[in-house]
Formats: structure tokens, sequence, C-alpha cells
């Protein structure tokens, strides 16, 4: 009864997925690769050469048994069972099947996402997964480089409803980092400037602009909304540990979701870190982590200009904020955490075990190191 219901169904290779055949001893039999392309991983088997003919036209237009009407195949329905159970199994095809989550358009527009998704989250359709992104609703604070980078890959990525968070506006050092800055544009407001940015990629977005400073004694419940999925922290004003504090603490109770993405100064090439009830620890537990393992560390600041500070001199040449740094590195910082963003919101937790860790490029030694969020003992919020 399964191997008449196969038959009946419509089957496609992958879209992610390359075939290789061989030659092998025999005359009748075939040594067919399946390879990956997004996770590199390959899959050998052998196999009767009329096979071959079924691989050839499984593109989802026809029945597996309309198929083999069409290629003159004869062959065992157990057979024909047991290597589509296999291929289905290893994730090299997939069952077509007549449900439509998104409308054509998008399907072309986020056609290699799909794909993309297909291997990522191998239990659930590429398409499912895509419609499932398009739904979520998103808040982030700070539309600074990297905020307003995050912005921008979620929107290519198919996001519209975000809310964006900032009190400053555009000035003209901001040209050199922020992806939405450009010379028209200087003296805007960040949200208003980067929101115009958002909807060029996509007319569809649904962008809330909120004007205004996160500070100790501000309405949280004013600018998040319950049906929030997830708050992205970028804002470096007046920290942004103390921001990240008070945001994790009112959201860990809400069941949303916090990243705390970007970095500062030599700290820039950043992943950040999530923050959700019953995944990782609290913002608590992660502050804690930070304040044992770095309590020797004390900033250091580089006078470039050879003065001497005196009472009256005007230091023109140090940055309030920090020492910056590059696009490439705001770049680095906000692709990958939006890798990681992404995975949060579909839901993506299997074998991902970067969840509970802080990513960090190091520049002088061009290496990438991880630290571990870990669960503080006697907390009171995630034991």
């Amino acid at each position: 009864m399964l191997a008449f219901f196969m038959l009946n169904n419509k089957y496609k290779i992958k879209d992610s997925v390359d075939i290789y055949t061989f030659s092998t001893d025999r005359v009748d039999c075939t040594r067919v690769q399946f390879y990956k392309i997004n996770t590199r991983e390959k899959l050998t088997i052998e196999i009767d050469s009329s096979f071959l003919d079924v691989f050839s036209s499984m593109d989802g237009s026809l029945s597996l048994k309309d198929i083999l009407l069409e290629n003159k195949i004869l062959v065992d329905t157990k057979e024909i069972e047991h290597v589509i159970e296999y291929l289905l199994d290893k994730n090299v095809i997939k069952e077509i099947n007549s449900s439509t989550f998104i409308s054509e358009t998008d399907k072309q527009r986020y056609s290699r996402q799909i794909n993309y998704f297909d291997d990522l989250i191998p239990d659930k359709e590429g398409e499912l997964s895509q419609y499932n992104l398009m739904g979520k609703n998103i808040v982030i604070i700070g539309c600074g480089s990297v905020g307003g980078m995050i912005a921008s890959q979620l929107v290519r990525a198919g996001v519209i409803n975000i809310t964006l968070i900032d009190h400053e506006t555009i000035d003209r050092s901001s040209l050199v980092r922020h992806v939405y800055a450009n010379e028209y544009n200087i003296g805007s407001d960040k949200v208003v400037a980067l929101s115009e940015h958002l909807k060029k990629i996509n007319s569809k977005a649904n962008i809330t602009e909120i004007k205004t400073k996160i500070i100790p004694n501000i309405n949280l419940e004013d600018i998040v909304p319950n049906f929030t999925d997830l708050v992205i922290n970028t804002a470096d004003e007046p920290y942004i540990g103390h921001i990240s504090v008070k945001l994790g603490r009112y959201l860990w109770h809400k069941n949303i979701g916090l990243y705390v993405a970007g970095g500062f100064d030599a700290h820039l090439m950043s992943s950040g870190e999530l923050i959700y009830k019953g995944r990782t620890p609290c913002i608590d537990c992660c502050s804690n982590t930070f304040r044992h393992a770095l309590k020797d560390w004390k900033p250091k600041y580089n006078h470039n200009s050879g003065m001497k500070d005196t009472p009256s001199t005007t230091r023109v040449d140090i940055l309030i904020g920090g020492s910056g740094g590059t696009f490439a590195q705001s770049l680095y910082s906000s692709s990958i955490a939006c890798m990681n963003i992404i995975d949060f919101l579909l839901r993506n937790f299997d074998g991902n075990n970067k969840i509970n860790k802080r990513g960090e490029f190091l520049i002088e030694r061009c290496e990438q190191t991880w630290f571990e969020m870990k669960k503080q003992k006697g907390c009171s919020n995630c034991g």
C-alpha cells in the first residue's frame, strides 16, 4: 500500500543538490553521487542504470508512476519504495505537494533562500520556513552601523514587520559605516532614513519609526508590543550592557527573545548573543558571566595626538563613545548575528552549539573565538 501511494506522489531532486554519475564494473549498474551544495555533504549509492532516467525526470512535474510509464521502466515496486524512502531520509529529494504558502512572485524573489531553508531545516518545507519568517515581528533598538545592517539583511531575507528605535540623526561620519547613509540624508533622523532605505529594498515593508532614547525609567510596554518575536539591541548609549539588562529582565518573563548584537571599539566584530527563556541563561547570568571573566580587564585609550592634557585642553582627537571601526567590521558582525537571528526565528535549535556563546573575531590574530554564557549558581530567574 505504501508503494502505491509513493508511485502516485511527485518528487523532486532538491535544487541545492548536484548529481554525478560514475560507471562501475557491472554494465547494468551505475554509481550515483548526490552532492549537497550548502552543507558539502556527499551521498553515494549504486543503483540499476535504468533509474538514471527516473532521476533526470524527477523535477516535481510528474508523479513517480508517470515517470516510470513515460520512460518505459519496469521495476519492482518494493525496490522503488526503498530507494525513494532512503533518498527522502537523506534529504536529497523532496515530495511536492499542492500546498502553497507564498505567492509566485515571492517564490521567485526568495527562490535561492527557500532552497537553503530546505537544507537548513530538513523536516520542514523551505517554502513554509520562508512563509514563517515573513510573518515575524522584530524590534531593533539602535539604528547605527550594525543595527542598520541587521535591519537591511532581515528585510532582504523577507522580514517585513520591523520597529526601529533610535534618537540620533545622521552626520557626516555615518557615511563610512552606515549602509543607509548618503550625502542627501545627512541631518535626517536615523529611524526615518533607515525606514526609507528598507522600503526601497521591499516596498511591502511595514516599518514603525520611534525616535526616543532608552533611559532607565522608560516604559518598555510603549515600545515593545506583546506580539513581538524578537528584540535586537545594538544601542550603545548609555551603555549596551545596561540597556540589555533592562530589556532582558522585561522580555524574559514575556517569553520574547532578546539578541544583543554588535560591539564597540576592539570588540566590534562580535556575533552577539541570544537571550531566550528555556534555551539560554538569563540576562543576569550572562552579565555576571562577563563580570567574572573580565574582572581584571581595564580599557586602554590611545591618545594619538601627542598633546599633554591640561585643564584647558579640548581634546578634539578623541571620539566620545569609542574608537570606531570599518564598514567591513560592521558587516561581519551584522551578518553572523543575522544567521543566528534567522535560526532563532525559524526555531532551528537542533545542532546549534553556538546558542549559548558569543563569537568574536580577533583581527590581530585573524581568529574566530567563542565565549560561553553560563548559568550562574543560585540565579532566581533561570535556576
